[in-house]
């Protein structure tokens, strides 16, 4: 999992095969953000909390 408040976070976890988290009272926008694609979001950190912490597949993972 990757938490991330800049698009290019959330581009970088989703190209690792990363669970990718945005963080929207970060740099970017939401809007900005969404444009990556993030697996799950945020509004505050202790909503981390809350999320489920899961592994992508992957081709190795079959």
């Amino acid at each position: 999992m990757y938490i991330g408040d800049q698009l290019g976070d959330v581009v970088a976890a989703n190209n690792a095969g990363w669970v990718s988290v945005a963080f929207t009272k970060g740099l970017h926008t939401r809007d900005k953000l969404a444009e990556g694609q993030p697996d799950h979001w945020i509004k505050k950190p202790s909503n981390i909390l809350g999320l489920p912490i899961l592994k992508k597949e992957t081709t190795d993972d079959k």
